[in-house]
């Protein structure tokens, strides 16, 4: 199995080489196969992480079935949550529905996004496409402590630490 983590993406065109390792996987004929293919971040998504015990983040409660949000508000028939690999097309198509885990689920209308820790234009494969919705919002603020595609693209950007320069709950065991 071909495995990668994050923190190469946060630099200069850093998003490609997780497309490349897919890819790459797949000229092996990996994908599929007991053991094989690839995989992304074991440590931080638990995987490789068998017996943490670390809490589960308030503000990731609404997508976890059974669980109450923390702010659970008068969202007007739209959903309270956007799937990571849909955000592109709810900008783009405000109020459309799909089904997302056996729930039909409506696009919010979009002014502004928030990104903290993370690069979008790493999740989005056609980049004309991220770029249009990109520009359909009014603000965007990124806050990373790398200089994503994500930074250079947002209105407004905040510094962050990384976990050596704070002390901090540790999620991951």
């Amino acid at each position: 199995q071909l495995i990668g983590g994050w923190c190469v993406q946060r630099m200069h065109h850093g998003e490609q080489y997780a497309w490349m390792l897919v890819v790459l996987a797949s000229m092996l004929g990996q994908i599929g196969l007991p053991g094989g293919g690839y995989g992304f971040g074991w440590h931080y998504n638990g995987a490789g992480t068998i017996t943490s015990s670390g809490p589960i983040m308030s503000g990731f409660s609404s997508v976890i079935p059974g669980v109450k949000p923390l702010h659970d508000g008068n969202w007007k028939g739209y959903s309270k949550f956007i799937p990571v690999a849909r955000f592109v097309d709810c900008i783009l198509n405000p109020g459309k529905q799909i089904a997302f885990n056996g729930q039909t689920i409506t696009y919010p209308h979009m002014k502004m996004a928030v990104f903290c820790g993370n690069n979008p234009f790493h999740h989005q494969q056609d980049r004309n496409k991220m770029i249009a919705a990109w520009r359909k919002l009014e603000t965007v603020v990124s806050i990373d402590h790398q200089w994503t595609a994500s930074c250079r693209f947002a209105d407004i950007v905040l510094p962050a630490t990384t976990t050596y320069e704070r002390d901090d709950i540790e999620q991951w065991g």
